[in-house]
């Protein structure tokens, strides 16, 4: 079978780095695909394109280069991996004469407009609902949670499959290792406002009362950096709290492993690779209750969920983990037995039968 991939960027190399699940999903999915498919990939030359006004005019300029490229083969299906490259990739289909798939790993609908500058949030919003509403062939949703948000977009549901992110099993079970020496907290996520880093940060200060030594790492870039500084130096965290900034994918994985607890306290996520990861690495999470969060971890095995944007109830929950060893073992083997199902080789082929059914339908 013959795939175009579009997507906005990728990362290349042996030692990827990941800023976000879609990067993360294209390239493990590609990676899975290629072995027994002739696979392209078109995509940005950036390596990330920040979501500020002047990206504007370079997503525009990458659009048109998506519905103007000329194509040296001609693919079976064409797929296209989020806001950006929707439309374009819809128009190359349709010049190609062949199906097109819309992945999509959320719908952001209003937090457009709460948590980004107003020409990108309008931008976003727009090209988000507009693009949702075009004839593609089928829709892949990450989750439950963004397939019930199509359906409210008006997308039939006989359109729409449901195929979960993933982890690499095998390599998270290997060398877990020794944990580090004082308790650690790790959180890998684009530092952006939803993500609610500065709620992690804030929670610290309050776990620090019971655990003087605890150390919170918190891996990613965003233009929330500025904030987070301003929130450790407020709380007097310069000793605990830590901004590593990017890494490749299998150094932030080693300091996954070596922590004690994995958080996300984002309120917009529609999966949250990094839960998974952390289950299968034997890390407890305590994450934001969100409809995808809750769904992934069938409510909470492998770790405990806190009320959205309440840091009283986050910094409890981090404690109750810190404190409590046979709870936190629990969690552990809970984390370990779901996330099995969670394997991108199995993604990779129930991705591979929505290409086939949408060439079929054709």
């Amino acid at each position: 079978m013959n795939i175009l991939l579009v997507t906005e960027y990728l990362p290349t190399g042996k030692r990827p780095v990941f800023q976000g699940g879609v990067q993360a999903r294209s390239f493990f999915v590609s990676e899975y695909l290629r072995k027994i498919n002739n696979l392209r990939i078109l995509n940005s030359n950036a390596g990330s394109i920040e979501a500020s006004s002047i990206s504007l005019l370079r997503r525009a300029l990458f659009a048109i280069r998506v519905m103007l490229s000329p194509i040296d083969f001609k693919p079976d299906i064409i797929e296209a991996s989020n806001t950006t490259t929707y439309f374009p990739a819809f128009i190359l289909a349709k010049r190609l004469q062949v199906p097109v798939v819309a992945w999509v790993p959320d719908i952001l609908g209003k937090s457009w407009l709460k948590n980004f500058s107003l020409p990108v949030a309008v931008a976003g919003y727009l090209a988000e609902r507009l693009s949702m509403a075009l004839s593609f062939n089928h829709f892949i949703a990450m989750s439950q949670a963004t397939r019930k948000k199509l359906v409210n977009l008006g997308v039939n549901e006989k359109y729409v499959t449901v195929i979960y992110g993933g982890v690499e099993i095998a390599k998270m079970n290997k060398d877990r290792g020794e944990k580090d020496v004082r308790p650690t907290i790790i959180s890998i996520s684009r530092l952006l406002k939803y993500k609610r880093l500065s709620d992690l940060v804030r929670a610290v200060a309050e776990v620090k009362k019971n655990h003087p030594s605890v150390r919170c790492l918190i891996i990613g870039e965003g233009p929330e950096e500025n904030n987070l500084k301003v929130q450790i130096t407020k709380h007097k965290l310069q000793k605990n709290v830590f901004l590593l900034g990017n890494m490749p994918h299998d150094e932030a994985m080693v300091r996954l492993k070596r922590a004690h607890l994995f958080c996300l306290p984002s309120v917009v996520e529609g999966f949250g690779l990094v839960t998974v990861e952390a289950m299968a690495a034997g890390v407890p999470f305590v994450s934001a209750g969100i409809p995808a969060t809750r769904e992934i971890t069938e409510n909470g095995k492998g770790g405990l969920l806190f009320e959205p944007e309440n840091v009283n109830d986050l910094a409890k929950k981090l404690n109750m983990l810190l404190d409590d060893k046979i709870l936190y073992e629990k969690k552990i083997q809970e984390g370990l037995k779901l996330a099995k199902r969670y394997d991108w080789a199995i993604i990779a082929k129930q991705t591979e039968a929505v290409y086939r059914k949408a060439i079929a339908s054709h």
